[in-house]
């Protein structure tokens, strides 16, 4: 599975770029999810008549990954060398 950010289906959207032509085979293929934030800034961002409708076409074939409250998710820990936390 592979999680969609605003950025790249803005790319999908206007059919540029390598990234529009990957999402294309990840939709087919039904490997592609998204995120309630991103949802947000593609509704938000959608001008015109046009643009909305094409969001919601795109959002309709996209499950959205379900949120987790803030208290439950663990920060990476800056002394366990797996978690990559203290390296830059």
């Amino acid at each position: 599975m592979m999680v969609a950010d605003t950025d790249v289906l803005i790319d999908y959207l206007q059919g540029k770029g390598p990234a529009a032509e990957r999402i294309a085979l990840e939709l087919e293929h039904t490997q592609l999810c998204t995120t309630a934030v991103t949802r947000f800034e593609l509704r938000a961002g959608a001008r015109s008549a046009r643009q909305q409708k094409l969001v919601v076409q795109l959002l309709e074939a996209l499950p959205c990954l379900p949120s987790t409250p803030l208290g439950q998710i663990e920060p990476p820990r800056c002394d366990d060398p797996s978690s990559n936390g203290g390296s830059r």
